[in-house]
């Protein structure tokens, strides 16, 4: 077993390339375990790697313009994918085929065969891959999935999740080409949670979508009536415009409870009838450096060291491409979206 540190490196120099850098620089590796250190920074533009190992004092990492060329750098055993959503599908192939660990910010794929490639490509590699579902960790995520898993929401009949943010977007995400859709920008991790907390997957979709401006290349605002496994129903929702702060909210309807994000209403609760606050912080902003990304990291390096599989596995996580997909589907073309896809 190597000894030294497990050397990383960080593909894409934005936003969340930062987020992706304090997560490994925080991170502590248990007992006798591995610690981690950032080997390498790439960018398409050099002063972007330049400028983002220069912010997070990475003195030694080497920089790179040429993807090709960081995946051949025998220091490099893990890769965290930062890019712009329409290529990390190829990255994630090559990556998996060089044999490096992969952490890949959502989505992992912009269309549904891409999806598959990367699964195909992650599993005959033998390599671990990780999809940046960070609300997994939100401490209100995962306090509603507990309830569900001790029974105190009862059978549900209907979850659903909405996510809002009318922030001013870099140029790449208002390209149907790079960013791909509303859904897939932004509201992918409303999907995602709210399939965490109950632990159901979609089997229907049927979605609208209206042009708001002419910002994106795709309409920003798309509303969707989902139909799970169960047989419960209930709507998922994506504006990245309008007059609204970051949302992302949660709401799941049961035969012996209820949650409406941190308020739930509970048949079992001690307390007087109503409506009660639970005391947990719920998902309250988009700034990618407030959100539990050592959690994230951490969860992958511990995936890495004992060959087990994260807790954002890219399987775990297809249900959530595939409802976005659909969605987009659904809008092009009219109609329900059965899943999954292929």
């Amino acid at each position: 077993m190597t000894a030294g540190p497990l050397g990383v490196a960080i593909w894409g120099a934005g936003w969340v390339a930062g987020a992706h850098t304090r997560g490994y620089q925080a991170y502590r590796p248990p007992e006798g375990g591995r610690p981690v250190r950032v080997v390498a920074v790439g960018s398409r533009r050099l002063e972007g790697a330049r400028d983002l190992a220069a912010r997070f004092g990475l003195a030694d990492a080497r920089l790179y313009t040429d993807y090709d060329r960081l995946l051949a750098d025998p220091a490099v055993e893990a890769v965290s994918l930062c890019t712009p959503n329409g290529l990390h599908a190829d990255e994630a192939v090559a990556a998996a085929g060089a044999g490096k660990h992969l952490l890949i910010e959502k989505p992992v794929a912009t269309t549904a065969p891409d999806l598959r490639r990367v699964l195909a490509a992650v599993e005959a590699a033998g390599v671990t891959a990780a999809a940046c579902f960070i609300q997994r960790w939100n401490p209100l995520v995962g306090a509603l999935r507990r309830l569900r898993e001790q029974g105190e929401f009862g059978r549900i009949v209907l979850a659903g999740a909405d996510y809002w943010f009318g922030r001013d977007r870099p140029g790449w995400m208002r390209d149907p080409a790079l960013a791909g859709s509303s859904f897939l920008v932004g509201a992918i991790h409303a999907v995602d949670s709210i399939r965490y907390i109950t632990g159901e997957d979609v089997v229907e979709v049927e979605a609208r979508a209206v042009q708001v401006g002419d910002v994106y290349g795709y309409p920003p605002t798309a509303a969707a009536l989902v139909r799970y496994a169960s047989g419960a129903v209930g709507t998922l929702t994506s504006s990245l415009v309008g007059h609204t702060g970051y949302v992302l909210n949660l709401e799941v309807a049961g035969t012996a409870g209820s949650a409406r994000n941190d308020q739930v209403y509970l048949r079992r609760s001690q307390g007087p009838p109503g409506w009660a606050a639970l005391p947990v912080a719920g998902p309250a902003s988009g700034d990618v450096s407030q959100l539990p990304f050592p959690n994230l990291v951490a969860d992958f390096l511990g995936a890495i060291a004992g060959g087990a599989e994260p807790l954002t596995g890219l399987r775990s996580t297809v249900n959530t491409h595939d409802v976005c997909f659909a969605v987009d589907r659904s809008i092009a073309g009219g109609g329900a979206v059965t899943l999954p896809l292929s």
